[in-house]
């Protein structure tokens, strides 16, 4: 596995629904990590902006800084977790098919193996929830 992973989805919502998902503290919340995991989301969508997902019952906080924010088209964030030196890459990008959206994200800069299989499948149930989010509130 390389250092990079990739995801897709088809969510069905345009691209500036999808947008809030990935911008908006109480839509991340939705989505993002699991609601027994109690997330609190910090999150300025502006470029340089910071954001900080936190999860006390898991001991879980990720934190970075807004890269790039093209709305509603790609969102690029740097990404590290506490308590580590690293900061890898997250980049969602949206395309508009008709009324959904196709959503890529690629997630580059892990350090191994290891974590590049483990943020596949934590990307891909994120994204999941992300779907399920967005059905349930058409």
């Amino acid at each position: 596995m390389p250092d990079s992973i990739r995801a897709e989805r088809d969510l069905p919502a345009p691209p500036e629904v999808v947008w809030g998902y990935l911008t908006e503290p109480q839509r991340l919340a939705e989505w993002l990590w699991p609601t027994r995991l109690e997330p609190a989301i910090l999150f300025d969508s502006r470029v340089g902006g910071h954001f900080e997902f936190t999860s006390e019952p898991a001991g879980l906080k990720v934190k970075g800084t807004v890269r790039s924010a093209e709305a509603p088209n790609r969102l690029e964030l740097g990404w590290q977790w506490e308590g580590e030196l690293d900061v890898s890459i997250v980049v969602f990008d949206l395309e508009a098919k008709g009324q959904d959206t196709a959503l890529t994200l690629d997630h580059a800069g892990l350090p191994d193996e290891k974590e590049g299989a483990d943020h596949q499948q934590g990307w891909s149930d994120c994204l999941d929830r992300l779907a399920t989010a967005i059905k349930a509130a058409a």
